[in-house]
């Protein structure tokens, strides 16, 4: 964690605190979201939401989550969906 200067590299230590200047750039470092669950389970609209805001990409959607999803409108094919997701949990 620091702030980019310069071009020069300022660090912070957890729980600091600095006055910014113009120009200047925060950056920090944060361990990304594990999860809870089987990816399989997790609501259609949800997944949908993730898609449409840019978390995950239609191919992670399909083939993680188990959800299709038309690149172009974001609707879901429910019957593709359905098959999508019991064939993903045969293979578990």
């Amino acid at each position: 964690m620091g702030i980019l200067r310069k071009g020069k590299r300022v660090r912070l230590r957890t729980m600091s605190s600095a006055y910014l200047e113009p120009a200047d750039i925060v950056w920090t470092k944060s361990g990304g979201g594990g999860g809870v669950g089987d990816p399989l389970d997790r609501e259609v609209e949800k997944v949908r939401w993730d898609l449409m805001n840019g978390y995950i990409s239609h191919k992670v959607a399909r083939n993680i989550y188990g959800v299709a999803i038309d690149p172009e409108s974001f609707v879901v094919d429910e019957e593709e969906t359905q098959t999508l997701r019991k064939k993903l949990k045969q293979k578990k």
